[in-house]
């Protein structure tokens, strides 16, 4: 027979793990820690909870499918951007239907006599040997059907071959490569506009977290309405450039 003091310390510790539970950060997951568009996206997302008053927590896996297949299971409580309809295949993320920002997927190369490639679309680049990083949707559907592509593991990889000439063109977010052009002093490699696409980011829930669904969308829109979104990302740029 369990006495009231055993009784009362077992409550007492439930209580407390209950507590500890109650105040525990949110884990989102996403790819690459040291990218920028991660680091400006957590900057709105953190802003966006925060109003909820819900901590959030980023957990960077070292590829981008790791992201997704980890958050597809829930063993994060989401997945912290991607583009619309990875649910498709991730059944178990609901997407936050209020885009958090856009990238632009663009062309780049090394090599002197592509710089001058007249630019429209995907179709523009799909005769050429084309590299992207492995996990980034857009890109893999928008080299859908090319027959010489191929996904690397990381863009340090992917600026090395493009760097080294190894091949025609890679293809990156722009913010991202901006970035790490400047950091590597590549300053031969051109990028080529216009962009082969400009594409929305959306914020995506574990199912188990769909009640937050709702309350995120009008966060997410009434940051837009007034302009936050667009204030974090010119704060950020004027970082980046400094």
């Amino acid at each position: 027979m369990i006495d009231k003091c055993t009784l009362s310390l077992g409550i007492g510790i439930i209580t407390a793990v209950q507590n500890c539970c109650a105040g525990s950060a949110l884990i989102l997951s996403t790819g690459d820690g040291s990218d920028p568009l991660v680091k400006l996206v957590t900057l709105i997302m953190k802003e966006a909870y925060g109003s909820l008053n819900e901590k959030v927590e980023v957990q960077h896996y070292p590829g981008w499918k790791r992201s997704l297949i980890e958050s597809n299971k829930g063993n994060t409580d989401g997945e912290l951007f991607r583009i619309k309809g990875i649910d498709k295949n991730y059944p178990n993320l609901i997407r936050v239907p209020v885009p958090v920002t856009h990238i632009e997927g663009v062309a780049f190369t090394r090599k002197e006599k592509l710089k001058s490639v007249t630019i429209s679309n995907w179709s523009s680049i799909s005769q050429y040997t084309v590299s992207y990083v492995s996990g980034i949707k857009f890109i893999e559907n928008g080299t859908k059907g090319f027959s010489n592509v191929e996904a690397l593991s990381s863009l340090q990889q992917l600026l090395y071959v493009v760097g080294a000439r190894r091949i025609d063109f890679g293809v990156h977010d722009r913010i991202s490569l901006i970035t790490r052009i400047k950091k590597y002093k590549y300053s031969d490699i051109v990028i080529l506009e216009p962009p082969l696409e400009e594409v929305p980011l959306f914020h995506y829930l574990h199912k188990k977290n769909k009640h937050l669904v709702s309350k995120l969308k009008t966060t997410l829109q009434l940051m837009i309405d007034n302009n936050r979104i667009k204030e974090i990302r010119t704060g950020f740029f004027e970082t980046l450039s400094n």
